[in-house]
Order: structure tokens, then C-alpha cells, then sequence
């Protein structure tokens, strides 16, 4: 049976019929003699929420229990007064539900608990009462330092928790520079840059260095990638915006750049491409050791982008890739931000997806 997105409160009272049969069943009074005369179903209980004094009067005679006119009056007014502020409260949770609902991806079954979908939603976020679920987005997104554009909070917080929730199972040994910079120096990862595979194996190898590395599906208005830092361990998480595999190495690499030129620093990649006159230092350096490693430097970039707009043949591309050295899935992805176009562009950049 499928949990129901926002539970309707109301299945928790009991009509007066509801409870005139729980009665009769703590009093050992057959209840169908009842529900015979006043022309009840077992299936229809839950309709009849209100009884007039005569009804209720003779329901009582017949249970000979005269005491229970008063309490059944009381208790159908309590039953309708409490149904009005339910009603209320189911209508904004599912209000609430509508707005949160396109982050149910990220809970990956793994919050299951609660009564309905919202309350899974909630638990997932770390917020106890749905109604504080915007309230509480609002104040800890405000926590973060982001400087290069402006994120949809909700979208943000949800991608940034299902980040650490992620780290947290790697179990990460401590962070280890040297072996960090060992394997990046190595160029292993070289020959493996169109190996959609590789790419995402990445995270296993990263582990054995301290490092946490999560790709998590892109949400609308979030980030290419962030880095953050817990008990002096990193954590790279990127997202597969645009799901090209260009994109994914170059920020993983512009990730890296930051762990190891700012550490302990918080960043969040909002514009991997900015012009330089918009971008902070750290944003530099983060972009110049990207650049040494996966564009052997920034004189590919500049080239490209003095031919902006231009077509080209078919041996561009490998003409390209010859002449700066940069491996063929680069040269394709600065052609794309340069408006180059060639028919072989497309075929240079594999997509990646999370």
C-alpha cells in the first residue's frame, strides 16, 4: 500500500457513530441492534458526524445509559470544532507538500518512517515540524557564504543535507594530502577522461585519501559543486548540470583546486564561468589549478574564444587538441562555451548523469 502524501487528520477521531459503536463494544452491548434501527452500515460510520437530541436520546435509552446524552452532545460539538482546525492544517500541509515535493528524489528511500510523504520529506530535511520547514531553510541557508548567484533555498539546503548525509556513510579515514596529491599527479585519471565508468568510480578511490567525494542530481537553482569541511575532512560534492562529462571533470578538478589551496574554506560553485573581473581570488586559483591539469593552462580558452561564432571543418577539433595538447573532450567543451561550431563537438562530450 502506497503512503498518502499528506495524511488527512481527521482519520484519527471517531464520528459520534463511531464512537456510540465503541461503546457498545466496551459495555458488551450488541452494536447492529443500534446501527439496525438508526438504518446504519459499518461502512457509512465515519459519515455521521452529528445526531439531533432525539436520536441521541433514544440511542442512550436503549443502551440504558441516560448519562451519556451529555457526553455525546459534548462530543460531537468537540468532534466538529476539532474538525475545522483540522481541515486547516491539512490544507497547508498539502500546500506545504506541493512546494517540497520536487526533492522527494533525494530522500532515496531511505526516510520512511513518518505517516505520510511530507512528514518523510521533513525527517529527511532535519525539521521536526513541517509548518517550519521554509522558516528554517530561510535561516541555515543564510549560514552559507554564496556570493555568484542566487539559489532556490529550499532546492539548496535539500542538495547541500542529502551531501552530507552521503559523506557520513563513507566513514572517511583522515585526510591525507600527499597521498590527495599523489594520485592527482599521477595522471591516472588521464587516460580515463571519457570513461563514464571511471569517472564514476572516482568516489572509491578518493576514500582511501580522507577524501569525501558525492555527486548528487542536480536540482534547478542550486550549484555545480561545493566543498565543505567536517572534523578536517573534505567533501567535494558536484552535481551533473547539464550532464556532460566535461563539465563533471572540470568541476571535480576546480573542487580540488579549493581543498587544497583553501583549506577549511566553504565554497559554492553557483557560475563555474564568470568573467575574471567578477570572481574572488580564491575563485582564481580554484579556476587556474583546473586549468594546469585539465586544459595544460589557460592558452586553449583564449584562442577558442578569440574564433567565437565561427564554423569549422571536421579536423578542428584534432587539429586543436594537437596544437595546445589538451585532450579532445576539452577542446569540444571550450568550443561549446566559444558558440564554435562543428558537427564533431558533440561527439567529443560524453554525458554523465547521478
Amino acid at each position: 500500500m502506497n503512503k498518502v502524501e499528506v495524511l488527512n487528520p481527521m482519520t484519527y477521531f471517531n464520528t459520534v457513530a463511531m464512537e456510540i459503536q465503541d461503546i457498545c463494544i466496551a459495555n458488551d452491548f450488541d452494536f447492529v441492534h443500534i446501527s439496525d434501527a438508526m438504518g446504519w452500515t459499518t461502512s457509512n460510520l465515519t459519515a455521521i458526524e452529528k445526531l439531533n437530541k432525539k436520536e441521541i436520546g433514544n440511542i442512550c435509552s436503549v443502551l440504558q445509559k441516560r448519562e451519556l446524552i451529555e457526553y455525546l452532545i459534548s462530543f460531537q460539538k468537540n468532534y466538529n470544532e476539532s474538525k475545522k482546525k483540522a481541515l486547516v492544517d491539512y490544507k497547508e500541509n498539502i500546500s506545504i507538500y506541493k512546494k517540497v515535493k520536487r526533492i522527494d528524489g533525494l530522500l532515496k528511500g531511505e526516510f520512511t518512517s513518518s505517516i505520510d510523504l511530507l512528514g518523510d520529506i521533513s525527517d529527511f530535511l532535519g525539521i521536526e515540524n513541517e509548518k517550519n520547514i521554509f522558516e528554517e531553510v530561510q535561516k541555515n541557508i543564510a549560514l552559507y557564504r554564496i556570493s555568484n548567484f542566487v539559489p532556490d533555498n529550499l532546492n539548496l539546503y535539500a542538495w547541500l543535507k542529502r551531501g552530507e548525509l552521503d559523506f557520513y556513510k563513507l566513514d572517511l579515514p583522515d585526510y591525507n594530502e600527499e597521498l590527495f596529491l599523489n594520485w592527482i599527479n599521477s595522471n591516472v585519471w588521464k587516460k580515463q577522461l571519457t570513461n563514464v565508468s571511471y569517472f564514476l568510480s572516482i568516489p572509491d578511490i578518493l576514500r582511501e585519501f580522507g577524501v569525501g567525494l558525492v555527486y548528487t542530481p542536480y536540482l534547478e537553482k542550486t550549484v555545480h559543486g561545493a566543498v565543505r569541511w567536517f572534523d578536517g575532512k573534505p567533501l567535494v560534492q558536484i552535481s551533473d548540470k547539464g550532464k556532460c562529462l566535461a563539465t563533471a571533470w572540470y568541476t571535480l578538478f576546480h573542487e580540488f583546486g579549493h581543498i587544497i589551496k583553501h583549506r577549511n574554506d566553504e565554497i559554492f560553485e553557483g557560475n563555474l564561468d564568470l568573467p575574471k573581473s567578477k570572481i574572488t581570488k580564491k575563485e582564481q586559483e580554484a579556476n587556474a589549478f583546473a586549468y594546469e591539469y585539465l586544459f595544460n593552462g589557460d592558452g586553449l580558452r583564449k584562442w577558442l574564444f578569440g574564433q567565437k561564432n565561427q564554423f569549422v571543418d571536421y579536423s578542428f577539433v584534432d587539429n586543436t587538441s594537437a596544437k595546445f595538447n589538451v585532450p579532445k573532450i576539452f577542446v569540444a567543451y571550450w568550443m561549446k562555451k566559444a558558440f564554435i561550431k562543428s558537427k564533431t563537438v558533440n561527439d567529443n562530450l560524453p554525458n554523465v548523469s547521478f
